[in-house]
Order: structure tokens, then C-alpha cells, then sequence
């Protein structure tokens, strides 16, 4: 296989600078909470069985998960990094160094740092997308062979993450664009309409053998569920879509509108730039045009991804890798151009890129602390009023409070505010882990369905950001404010 030996340094080094003070932190990150106290690896259930397959080859068929990162993470990036330098032979047309700056945004996103910080989930997360990406590395002299091996690689990207699919469709779009400024719109759309039956073949092999092969969860059952269709489903697939892009509402600050606009300058640029080239014929034109509208269209109908077509979806910020997608289809066709200046305009997008990583770092960090103080005060509490360990049960009720800290990140941030960590929300159980690995192993949240408050207080506290009663049942009931 060629590969771009400068894009792979190039990558490496854009990565490797946007990402450094996540991979030399220490934050625990929801899931990881849970995970560092049980060694629990779990990820069939989720019917995502790479992440258990890569765990048992890094320990060596182990089944206790040990904390290893930043190695697993760095990793999966060396080898998502080589599938970019693979791309850059086919489509950086000779601008390397542009190409390594508009691609490595597929991870950069900024909510797939959400993603990165889970120590024991962003490797492969991270291989899921590499895994996305390598159909459009090969090709080969046997159609049988051009189709399957494919396929497999989308199987494989599904049981890693599987929203990383929606950067097999949105790379599809910038494919089917870079074909037709190559002058042959026939054999354009037909390699359009075999990536249709890759993606289909490796969804079929996915739900009709990797899915019956494992034991899959209710969680997975319940956010899997695909729109019904008819009327009510084209309903609910409106109302999902709306829904989706509500994550996006509080963020457009100035910051956040320079990004935005630069990006799609850069892709209108582009577009006049390819216009130009492609002048000579009408219908070559026009089909560029509307290529580029339906990349358009697609990428940033895929930034939510295929969760719009879910009965019951779940808008949580690292289901959000179809960002990254959209960024990469409006810089990448500005390497097909000759226009020097355009990389005043990609600079401006990674001033965004690398402040946002930088400031989520440590607004994540803040937060962490925030989450661990109140977890060691709440040990404290019980420990004062419990010196004979009585107490075996913590109920909880409402939500902790950010801290001021992080406030100041989401101000020139918003975005920041949907990636923050949240841990001593109602009865979710993260905050149970961090109590267990802050010196209490054996507290228990209580049954949420039983959850009730008490009668009467043995005694009750009052602090800052929550009350503390403790009543019968063995329990301590904890009201955030």
C-alpha cells in the first residue's frame, strides 16, 4: 500500500499539538468512573464487541480491564493517521500539507472531544473512524473482493462506534465531488451507487451476524429502534431532526460565527475555483454544482447522523462525529484548487480547533475537581454522622451545580457545556463510582424506582451546593441545590 509519509508526519504533528493536554491528563471521564472501580469491559452489550476484542489483545486475553491510557489512544491515532497519508495519495492532488489540515478535523471536532476523553472508550472510537475511512484507501481487480472487503471495514466501524458511519456517507459525497472535477460523471456515479451497496452489505452483515453472535442490552434495543415508514415516522424523523440540531443553539457566539463562516468560505472558494477549472463544459459544471449541493446537504444532514432515524434517539455530544465529516467536505476540495491564500482562512479554523481542545481540557479538568471535592465532601458527611458504617445507601436528588470555573469556558466556548462531565445527577450512577474510588467501596445508590424522601432526619446538613439527611433504611439521602 502507498501511503503519504509527509501526511503522516503532517497529521501526526497537527494531532498531536490540538490534543497534548488531554493525553497528559488525569480525568477520570463519566463511563471511566465506573470502569476504573470494576474493571468492567462491557462493550458487547452496546453491540460494539471491537472495543472488548482490542482490550483482550493489548492484556493478552485479560479479563479485567487495567487503566492504560494514553497508550491505547495514541495507538488508534498512529494508525487513523496512516489511513489519512493512504487518502492524501488519492485525493490531497499534490497539497499535502493542506490535505493533513483538512482532514485531521474528522477527530478535531470540536464534540468529538468528548469522545477523546473517555480513557478506556476513545481508542476505539477513534480506530471506528479509521475503520470508515479505509474503504476509500483500495481497490481491487476482483468486484467480488472490491465490495466485500469494503463491507467488512463498515461492519467493523459499526461494532466499534457505529455513528462513525456517518463519516462512510459524508466521505462517499466528497468522493463522488472529487470524481467529477476529474471529467468522468458516469463512472462518478456509479462509484456513487457501490458505496450505496457497501454500506448496506456491511450493515446487513453487522445486524444479521455480528448482532446474533453477541448478547446485546435493552439500552442498545431501545436506542436502535428505526422509524416506522409512514406519516408518523416522516413526523418523527422532522422532530428528530430538529431536536438534533438543538445542541447547537446557545453556541453561536462570536467565536463560534468567525468559525462557521470561515469554513464556509473556504468552501465557496473552492467551489468558484473548481467552476473555473471546469468551464470548458456545460454539463460538467453543472454537475459539480450539484454535487457539491448534495455533499452540502448530506454532511450537515449527518452531522447528527443516523440517530434521526431512531425511534428513540439519544443527542449526546459524542454521538456527534458527523461534525467532523462536515468540516473535512468544505476544506478538503480546497486542495483541488490553486489558491495560495485560503490557508489564511484554514488558520482561523484551527485558532478555533485547538482554543476550543485546549479550553475543554482544562474546563473538563475544573469540572472533574469540582465533582471530586463535592464526592470527598459527602464521604465526610457520612463518615462524621456514621462512625459505626451503618450507612450502606446514598439517594440522590437533583443535580450538582457547575462549578464558576467552567462557566468562563462555556462564555467563550458554548459548546463546552454539552461535553462538561456530569456524575451527581439524580440517581445516574457515576457519582456512586467516584464516591466508591474516593474512600467509601461499599455505597450503593438506592433502587431509583424506590426513591423517596424521608420523614424524618436523624440529622440533616446543610451545604453549599447540596443538604444531607440521613433517615432510616441505612441511607443518605443528598438533595443538590
Amino acid at each position: 500500500m502507498i501511503y503519504d509519509r509527509k501526511c503522516l508526519m503532517y497529521c501526526l504533528a497537527i494531532i498531536g499539538v490540538s490534543i497534548f493536554p488531554l493525553l497528559i491528563s488525569d480525568i477520570y471521564y463519566l463511563d471511566d468512573s465506573y470502569r476504573v472501580v470494576t474493571g468492567i469491559i462491557g462493550w458487547s452489550g452496546d453491540a460494539r464487541p471491537v472495543g472488548e476484542i482490542f482490550y483482550k489483545i493489548l492484556t493478552l486475553s485479560n479479563n479485567s480491564l487495567p487503566d492504560l491510557f494514553p497508550a491505547p489512544l495514541i495507538l488508534s491515532i498512529l494508525f487513523l493517521c496512516y489511513v489519512f497519508s493512504l487518502l492524501s495519495t488519492k485525493f490531497s492532488n499534490g497539497h499535502t500539507f493542506l490535505f493533513a489540515l483538512c482532514i485531521s478535523p474528522v477527530i478535531l471536532n470540536p464534540l468529538f472531544n468528548a469522545n477523546l476523553h473517555f480513557r478506556y472508550d476513545s481508542p476505539f472510537m477513534v480506530l471506528s473512524i479509521a475503520f470508515a475511512l479505509l474503504p476509500y484507501c483500495f481497490s481491487f481487480k476482483n468486484k467480488i473482493a472490491d465490495y466485500l472487503i469494503p463491507a467488512l471495514f463498515v461492519t467493523l466501524a459499526l461494532s466499534s462506534y457505529q455513528v462513525s458511519v456517518n463519516i462512510f456517507i459524508t466521505f462517499a459525497l466528497i468522493e463522488l465531488t472529487y470524481n467529477i472535477t476529474r471529467g468522468d460523471i458516469k463512472k462518478s456515479v456509479i462509484i456513487l451507487l457501490g458505496r450505496v451497496v457497501i454500506i448496506l452489505l456491511g450493515y446487513l452483515l453487522y445486524s444479521k451476524i455480528v448482532i446474533n453472535l453477541i448478547t446485546v442490552n435493552s439500552y442498545f434495543h431501545e436506542y436502535s429502534r428505526i422509524i416506522s415508514l409512514d406519516k408518523t415516522g416522516v413526523l418523527k424523523l422532522f422532530d428528530n431532526l430538529i431536536s438534533s440540531f438543538a445542541i447547537f443553539s446557545g453556541g453561536w457566539n462570536m467565536g463560534f460565527r468567525i468559525f462557521m463562516l470561515s469554513l464556509a468560505l473556504i468552501s465557496g472558494i473552492s467551489l468558484i475555483g473548481l467552476a473555473i477549472k471546469n468551464h470548458k463544459t456545460i454539463i460538467g459544471t453543472s454537475f459539480l454544482l450539484v454535487s457539491w449541493v448534495v455533499m452540502l446537504l448530506t454532511s450537515i444532514l449527518f452531522i447528527p447522523g443516523v440517530m434521526i432515524f431512531s425511534e428513540n434517539p439519544l443527542f449526546l455530544s459524542r454521538g456527534y462525529v458527523g461534525l467532523g465529516g462536515f468540516i473535512s467536505a468544505m476544506m478538503i476540495p480546497a486542495c483541488w484548487i490553486s489558491f495560495k491564500h485560503i490557508r489564511f482562512l484554514v488558520a482561523i479554523v484551527y485558532i478555533y480547533i485547538i482554543g476550543f481542545s485546549y479550553a475543554s481540557n482544562n474546563a473538563i479538568k475544573l469540572e472533574n475537581s469540582h465533582i471530586e471535592n463535592t464526592a470527598i465532601r459527602i464521604i465526610n458527611d457520612i463518615e462524621s454522622y456514621d462512625t459505626t458504617g451503618q450507612i450502606k445507601y446514598v439517594d440522590i436528588d437533583g443535580q450538582l451545580q457547575k462549578s464558576e470555573s467552567t462557566n468562563i469556558a462555556i462564555r467563550a466556548y458554548p459548546l463546552i457545556k454539552s461535553i462538561l462531565p456530569k456524575a451527581f445527577y439524580y440517581n445516574y450512577n457515576i457519582g456512586q463510582f467516584i464516591i466508591n474510588r474516593n474512600g467509601m467501596p461499599n455505597i450503593k445508590y438506592t433502587n431509583p424506582d424506590k426513591h423517596h424522601a424521608p420523614e424524618y432526619c436523624h440529622s440533616k446538613k446543610s451545604r453549599y451546593y447540596y443538604d444531607i439527611c440521613f433517615g432510616d433504611n441505612e441511607t443518605a439521602y443528598i438533595t443538590f441545590k
